[in-house]
């Protein structure tokens, strides 16, 4: 008898999937991760440094909407952005149909994607905030809100990018339309400066829009923030993710597609 997908049973073997899944990606970097951590830490003070020099060098009170886009930016790229362009070169060189043999579940494996992603993207988050608070001289008081919002900030992302990488005919047009909607969800929401700055329809549509509760509590979360606080923005994204895992994961067909 086949086990329900929410008995106990079902739910440790996804879990030991999950963990297996994501050693195996872990295991992938032994042989570059120097060079991957010199180039995300690298992109990731850099673009730190010229949105201060751009935004937060002449007006103070907007350094730490200048930090916490950075830190949204990045979880951006590992949540979206990097899982559709993975999914899609896998999908071009069939990679799926050996996974489909597997007696692991999609759900299993893109979360493994994603978790793997979300921790190479620890150290230049960690750099950047060390670099606000040595280097632009930034008051940070971290507390649990902020690695509770980088966990489900990463993960509510993870639908868009997982449709991007299924539905692409190539790897390269996963490309394309990954790096056509991560702009969107930071540069047209509330990321790098407050909502009031937005025209009314942007104020309107970012409502819906992952990135602009993920900024919040990351700002809520440096500048020490209690959570019973931010409940409300918390439960969004918790909601997002959701959405992500429960409703688009178990419809991606694992199949290639013959061009």
């Amino acid at each position: 008898m086949a086990m329900n997908r929410t008995s106990p049973g079902h739910l440790r073997k996804g879990f030991s999937d999950f963990c297996l899944l994501l050693k195996g990606n872990l295991l992938e970097l032994r042989m570059s991760w120097t060079w991957y951590l010199a180039f995300a830490s690298f992109d990731a003070v850099m673009f730190l440094i010229f949105m201060w020099l751009v935004i937060g060098r002449g007006n103070p009170d907007s350094i730490l909407f200048v930090i916490t886009g950075s830190l949204t930016q990045s979880l951006t790229m590992s949540g979206m952005l990097s899982l559709g362009q993975d999914i899609g070169r896998m999908k071009e060189y069939a990679v799926f149909d050996y996974y489909a043999t597997l007696p692991i579940s999609k759900t299993s494996f893109i979360m493994a994607l994603v978790g793997s992603s979300l921790l190479r993207t620890l150290p230049s988050m960690i750099l950047c905030l060390a670099f606000a608070t040595v280097v632009l001289n930034v008051p940070i008081r971290p507390n649990v809100l902020l690695p509770i919002t980088a966990l489900l900030g990463g993960f509510s992302l993870v639908g868009i990018g997982a449709v991007i990488g299924f539905y692409s005919k190539t790897g390269r047009i996963a490309s394309y339309a990954t790096q056509i909607v991560s702009p969107i969800l930071t540069y047209l929401a509330p990321v790098f400066y407050p909502a009031e700055s937005l025209p009314r329809f942007l104020q309107i549509t970012s409502r819906f829009v992952p990135t602009t509760y993920v900024a919040r509590l990351l700002r809520a979360g440096l500048s020490g923030g209690q959570i019973s606080s931010n409940y409300p923005d918390l439960a969004v994204l918790a909601l997002f993710t959701c959405l992500s895992i429960g409703l688009v994961f178990p419809r991606l067909d694992w199949r290639s597609r013959k061009n």
